[in-house]
């Protein structure tokens, strides 16, 4: 019983729609003992037969042939509606509770810290939750066909072979004392085998998703032999699995089947025994054969659901931990919605750390509300990480950043990103249409809005040469769309996002001159009178900026208008050089 306590989780979950399970197990008891109805009427029909044999009475044969057959369908109308009902309602239930339990999860991850989410492999993830969520159809599958059958067949066996002979019962119960915990023995130890290769399995899972979101970089570079071996290597602990459990299955079919058959050649001997003394009749011989030999079926089938009460427990388990992860970044209790009037942006004493790095140290930053702040600098000096503090994807080692005197921190992070639009600089789209990776900027928007927005962006020239225009599928991550296309669209979504305050992380990176300069236009017109950032390696982006400042290391360097800064000959002036004359 120890053994089972591992599943209770799992029930507890499907105990939330208690009429259903209950009728799920009604009707498993009707089925099971339907199992063992035509076994037990064709034993009496011998008799009748036999005993017809001695008489000779024809009429009396028929009568009782009619009443034993008619006894045998009334029993069987509601066994078969049993059958009939009990896995639509099994569907049902594991619908149900898989949809709740997968949603669940889902829902505590979005909530999670995104420093969380970038550690784990997504195929992991997927296969985590997966395997969880298909737990509660392996529970019920396992109650009705390998549970179901050793508590509601077996004692009705026994009863009725006791009611037979009592030392063919003994026999039988004798069988099932050596038969079960042998078997169980290996099973358990195959059983622990597999549970121990989950997080192997987890894994090869991560690198699979991995290689095939990669694949256009595995062929540009020819690595497709490489690619193949590292993931075989991953899945190389299935070799040694296949051969130890092997080994235990081997071991467990050797003394199963020893076990059976000798305790078969014991009832076999002790029954024509006992029937030639007269203490049995010809059809109670007969049955004692078929349910001795189903006490058989119904023991090898629970063992074989005994292997999965570990499988399914340890996947479920596996899954429930994603629920246990707990966000470090949080609201608030008493957190309200922020209110952003104007647009006024502070950075007071700024500290923060990333793995154990410095990147900044009692930083300061004023941005006035409508102004179009620049933010040039070398790779790696915290531009991005600035951004990424703002939206409050981490918290601060010290400092705070207020929007309109209101600590970001005090307010509910689901406000403070609805007040927001973000171009990223690597933009990745959902596998989805152009249309509704555009509308994700704004749900409620219309086909209007939305079709506004592509042409705001210079994508609709694009979209309309397409076989099915913006209900075009863009592919996974938007690997269909060249760089600039999917730059266009993050656009196009921000356009449509029209928030309080705009932030561009090299917005135009991807763009060519060309397109950037209309692009341009189209953003002048989206961030007049609002407070927008604008993070560029491309100096060209930031030059009509009210203010721009250079980071190095997490410090700011230098602050002026694109002209003042050329003038103090300093950083800002050395990179326009370079970008001038085309080394960056």
């Amino acid at each position: 019983m120890k053994d089972f306590k591992i599943l209770f989780p799992v029930f507890k979950e499907l105990s939330k729609h208690k009429f259903l399970l209950f009728l799920i197990l009604v009707a498993s008891i009707l089925i099971q003992i339907g199992f063992l109805l035509p076994e037990y009427f064709f034993s009496r029909i011998i008799d009748l037969l036999y005993n017809y044999g001695t008489t000779s009475d024809l009429l009396q044969l028929k009568n009782s042939l009619v009443s034993i057959l008619v006894l045998f369908i009334i029993l069987v109308i509601p066994i078969s509606i049993a059958r009939l009902v009990q896995s639509p309602w099994i569907a049902n239930i594991t619908y149900k509770t898989r949809i709740a339990f997968s949603e669940k999860i889902f829902s505590h991850l979005l909530k999670s810290d995104v420093s969380y989410i970038l550690d784990q492999k997504t195929g992991a993830l997927v296969s985590k939750i997966n395997r969880g969520s298909n737990s509660f159809i392996r529970v019920l599958n396992m109650y009705r066909w390998n549970i179901a059958p050793l508590f509601v067949q077996g004692p009705v066996i026994i009863y009725i072979l006791f009611s037979v002979n009592t030392t063919l019962a003994l026999i039988a119960i004798a069988k099932g004392i050596f038969y079960v915990p042998i078997s169980m023995y290996y099973s358990k130890k195959a059983a622990k085998k597999w549970k121990d290769t989950w997080p192997k399995s987890d894994r090869s899972n991560g690198i699979l998703t991995d290689l095939l979101s990669n694949l256009l970089i595995i062929k540009i570079n020819n690595q497709e032999k490489y690619s193949s071996k590292k993931y075989g290597n991953s899945i190389n602990y299935l070799k040694n699995l296949w051969q130890t459990v092997g080994l235990y299955y081997g071991k467990w079919t050797f003394f199963a089947s020893l076990i059976s058959d000798l305790f078969l050649v014991v009832i076999v001997i002790l029954g024509f025994k006992l029937f030639l003394n007269g203490s049995i009749s010809i059809g109670d011989l007969t049955l004692a054969f078929m349910f001795t030999n189903r006490l058989s079926h119904v023991f090898d089938t629970f063992i074989h659901g005994f292997n999965e009460i570990f499988d399914v427990s340890a996947q479920f388990n596996s899954a429930s931990k994603l629920l246990k992860v707990k966000p470090k970044v949080l609201d608030d209790k008493d957190a309200k919605p922020i209110k952003i009037n104007k647009g006024n942006i502070t950075f007071n004493n700024v500290s923060f750390n990333y793995d154990n790095k410095k990147v900044f140290s009692k930083f300061n930053l004023d941005i006035r509300s409508g102004q179009t702040l620049g933010i040039v600098g070398r790779s790696g000096t915290g531009k991005s990480t600035l951004i990424n503090l703002l939206y409050r994807l981490y918290d601060l080692d010290g400092g705070y950043i207020s929007i309109d005197g209101q600590n970001i921190k005090h307010v509910k992070q689901s406000s403070l990103r609805s007040s927001m639009t973000l171009v990223p600089q690597e933009t990745i789209l959902f596998d989805d249409t152009i249309y509704n990776n555009v509308k994700f900027g704004n749900i409620n928007s219309n086909y209007r809005d939305v079709i506004n927005a592509l042409k705001k962006a210079e994508l609709w020239h694009f979209v309309q040469k397409l076989p099915n225009k913006e209900k075009t599928i863009v592919g996974e991550r938007g690997i269909k769309l060249s760089g600039g296309e999917r730059q266009r669209v993050a656009i196009a979504r921000a356009i449509l996002a029209n928030k309080h305050i705009i932030i561009l992380d090299e917005a135009t990176s991807s763009l060519d001159s060309e397109t950037e300069a209309k692009i341009r236009d189209t953003f002048n017109k989206l961030t007049k009178g609002k407070t927008t950032v604008i993070v560029a390696h491309r100096l060209s982006t930031v030059m009509n900026a009210d203010k721009i400042i250079v980071f190095d290391k997490g410090k700011i360097v230098e602050v002026g208008t694109h002209k003042q800064l050329l003038k103090k000959k300093g950083k800002y002036s050395e990179l326009w050089k370079y970008q001038s004359q085309g080394f960056i």
